[in-house]
């Protein structure tokens, strides 16, 4: 193999390597701080009881 070969495959198997590390990294961040953030969310939401059934069985 020539030299300018073998500096390319490096820096091929070295990009690699950072993008996998940063996909690990997000798939993380984004796991981790999403359901944090779901959690609070839900928390928010005011809870309503349902409106009971009309008895109205005539007309209008």
């Amino acid at each position: 193999m020539k030299r300018k070969d073998r500096e390319n495959e490096y820096r091929g198997i070295v990009s690699i390597i950072i993008i996998v590390i940063l996909a690990i990294i997000l798939v993380y961040y984004y796991s981790h701080y999403s359901s944090l953030s779901n959690k609070t969310q839900k928390s928010n939401i005011p809870v309503e009881a349902p409106s009971p059934p009309n008895k109205n069985t005539g007309g209008i």
